[in-house]
């Protein structure tokens, strides 16, 4: 198995992860908030099991080869991650691996890195990273990106190292994340943007002492005694996370003629609030003679240092490509000593307005007060203009501008229904399980899969694609798309002959997709890939009918979610444990009023033990989970990763699965989960199929 990490560049907001770990010590402290991306170089190895040892050989930047071989016993572990070596970060994270239980060794041949090393880029986090993939993915321990993310800290600090949360950051890939930390929670946002951004990241060539800089400025907390320390804790709190902020709104728009001009704030900033703590180190005179440079200024927007500053790293945001290369030459012209690398930002998707970073739609870890937000400002006469603003009415024109923002509508929904329903045999040898009769709340008889088509189109839906059995085509598109006969038709009551027009109506934006061979729920998803074209949709189960407890349809509650996130959304419901194992459920940190769900983790049947281990989401009472509502809003990418599970016969349980897409694509998405307000009927089962006959009818939402 080959593996990539790439290094991680710090863009804004250097300090505050490690300064917001003393909030438990001090709640005056403010939130951390970090802008990073990560490098177009890194860490390539290719990596396969050991039975019994840690095997690690590397190939550094500067050509040097090296390799060791450690017993995957604690002792032996420790003692190398103490050295602070090259192999010390390998050996601190599998040393976490062997006390969570999983005994078995990795052999990991690193053979090649092009990030420079020890230069600010977190190659020591990229190398804790690696270690961390490895262990998961060839023990398949089913552990999410957070989940790397923490055994890789863990590994990590287990060494001399003094790192903060922000650095395994890197985990994230080639997408930008904005970081959030309070004590040790820490959040991520990731980030969309509009253009390609082009910068230059440059080894300074010089030295500088991280571990001093680090010590002197931690002499500021968690109680700041001195003038000095208390504008440490102001400049790292309040200062860098709105300067933070604004970069990511920025980036998220493409603009880089602001986060040049952000750029050069926070370093003004930083130079005047953190300097004094540090003057020996953070002075920098190579970094600032670089930042001054007179012939790359026609084409920088801006720069500023990277990580711990210092004369380590510098980075510059340039206007374009060809400005990216002319920096590049006149700095290796004029500073023979320094090292340049390129970092290109890709726009991969196109954003769309309403998804942009703003005050509005931040998360409560990291949301503040902005009208006390303001008179702190206002405190401070010196503060810059560029971010002593009205933050009240600068929040109310973000929230305008989130209403005036273009949404990327949602017109179609799929829903499979090409199953043999045999857990409702005998009844399926007489009918389709999805025509097995329900009773709405008027009194009316209808089949299943009416109830769910009515159910997409409620929400706004154009079209509505059913996909079957290739020999029930006929008997769907009978329903769908031909009246009764005109016998019946005389016999039934003005209201019916008035219903059996909406049907034909109904049934003009119905399309029935065929599925030749039945492999399982996501190979049915697959074959409506050519109908869906490469847009976003909705996907309602063929056996689940819903019944909203508010005035808003289920499928219109998701979808108004989705417009906001403009990721995967799936709806979620509160399960408790005696029936988990009958459905997939999601585990994640709550962002937005608590119904919205940054989903870390989705797992498909999990038994009891796996759940309380692994599927556990605050706020939740012992033994309750989160499950899947049966209703998503997919990105068309599902069908990419679905169609690699297939030409590779990739099988679970013997079949083509969802769930194992969703939870590949939610790595590199993104993924939200919302509880819907409302209820589920499942009518798979005969049990359950008798009790939603009794339940459906008096529920709040089911009207024809």
């Amino acid at each position: 198995m080959k593996l990539f990490v790439p290094g991680r560049l710090c863009l804004f907001g250097e300090h505050s992860d490690w300064a917001a770990s003393y909030r438990p010590h001090n709640p005056a402290i403010e939130k951390g908030c970090t802008l990073i991306a990560s490098t177009n170089q890194g860490i390539y190895a290719e990596v396969k099991k050991h039975p019994t040892h840690l095997i690690l050989r590397a190939a550094l930047n500067d050509g040097t080869k090296i390799e060791t071989a450690l017993p995957m016993a604690k002792n032996a572990l420790l003692a190398e991650a103490q050295t602070g070596t090259f192999f010390s970060y390998a050996a601190g994270v599998a040393a976490q691996f062997l006390s969570h239980g999983y005994a078995g060794g990795v052999e990991i041949d690193n053979y090649l890195t092009d990030l420079p090393i020890q230069k600010g880029l977190s190659s020591s986090a990229a190398i804790c990273v690696l270690v961390a993939r490895a262990f998961n993915r060839l023990y398949d321990l089913k552990m999410n990106v957070r989940d790397e993310m923490e055994m890789a800290y863990l590994g990590e600090i287990a060494t001399p190292s003094r790192c903060g949360r922000m650095d395994q950051g890197c985990a994230y890939g080639n997408r930008p994340i904005l970081m959030f930390f309070d004590g040790d929670q820490m959040d991520v946002v990731e980030l969309k943007v509009a253009k390609d951004l082009f910068f230059v990241i440059v080894d300074l060539g010089a030295s500088k002492n991280t571990q001093q800089i680090l010590a002197s400025l931690n002499q500021a907390y968690p109680f700041a005694v001195t003038e000095v320390q208390a504008n440490v804790q102001k400049h790292l709190g309040a200062i860098s996370s709105k300067i933070t902020q604004d970069a990511a709104a920025a980036l998220q728009q493409g603009d880089a003629v602001k986060l040049g001009e952000l750029m050069k704030v926070a370093q003004r900033e930083f130079d005047r609030y953190l300097i004094p703590a540090c003057p020996g180190e953070l002075t920098a005179p190579v970094l600032h003679e670089l930042l001054n440079c007179q012939p790359i200024q026609p084409y920088i927007l801006g720069g500023k240092g990277v990580g711990s500053q210092g004369d380590g790293t510098a980075q510059f945001i340039v206007k374009d490509y060809e400005s990216q290369q002319q920096v590049i030459e006149i700095i290796s012209r004029n500073f023979p000593q320094m090292e340049c690398v390129k970092l290109t930002i890709s726009s991969q998707t196109h954003l769309q307005p309403e998804t942009e970073f703003n005050a509005a739609t931040t998360p409560e870890i990291y949301r503040r007060d902005a009208c006390s937000t303001q008179i702190e400002e206002r405190k401070d006469a010196e503060t810059p203009e560029i971010y002593r603003r009205d933050a009240c009415s600068t929040q109310i024109e973000e929230r305008k501008d989130a209403g005036k923002a273009s949404r990327l509508q949602v017109r179609k929904a799929v829903i499979p229904a090409a199953g043999f329903g045999t857990r409702m045999f005998p009844a399926t040898k007489a009918v389709k399980k999805e025509f097995l009769p329900i009773i709405d709340r008027t009194g009316r008889a209808k089949p299943i899969i009416l109830a769910i088509v009515e159910e997409a189109l409620s929400a706004g839906i154009e079209e509505v694609g059913i996909v079957v059995q290739k020999g029930d085509r006929t008997f769907f598109e009978d329903f769908f798309k031909t009246g009764p006969s005109p016998e019946l038709f005389q016999k039934l009551s003005q209201q019916n002959q008035d219903y059996s027009q909406y049907l034909q109506e109904l049934g003009q934006r119905v399309t029935i997709l065929t599925q030749d061979v039945q492999e399982g729920f996501g190979h049915a998803v697959f074959c409506a890939k050519e109908w869906v074209n490469n847009e976003p949709f909705l996907l309602l189960l063929g056996d689940h009918i819903y019944s909203s407890q508010t005035e808003i349809s289920c499928a219109r509650q998701l979808l108004d979610i989705y417009s906001q996130v403009q990721h995967i959304v799936i709806g979620l419901r509160v399960t408790p444990s005696d029936v988990i194992h009958h459905y997939g459920c999601a585990a994640g940190v709550w962002q937005e009023q608590d119904a919205i769900l940054s989903v870390t983790q989705v797992y498909e049947k999990p038994d009891i033990e796996y759940a309380r281990q692994h599927l556990s989401v605050e706020g939740l009472a012992e033994d309750l989970f989160l499950s899947m509502f049966g209703m998503y809003v997919l990105d068309p990418k599902i069908f990419d990763c679905l169609a690699e599970h297939i030409n590779s016969n990739f099988r679970e349980r013997g079949e083509f699965q969802l769930t194992s897409c969703l939870d590949k694509l939610r790595e590199f998405e993104g993924m939200a989960g919302y509880v819907v307000r409302g209820r589920c009927f499942d009518t798979g089962l005969p049990d359950v199929y008798r009790q939603t006959l009794i339940d459906f009818p008096i529920s709040r939402g089911a009207i024809g």
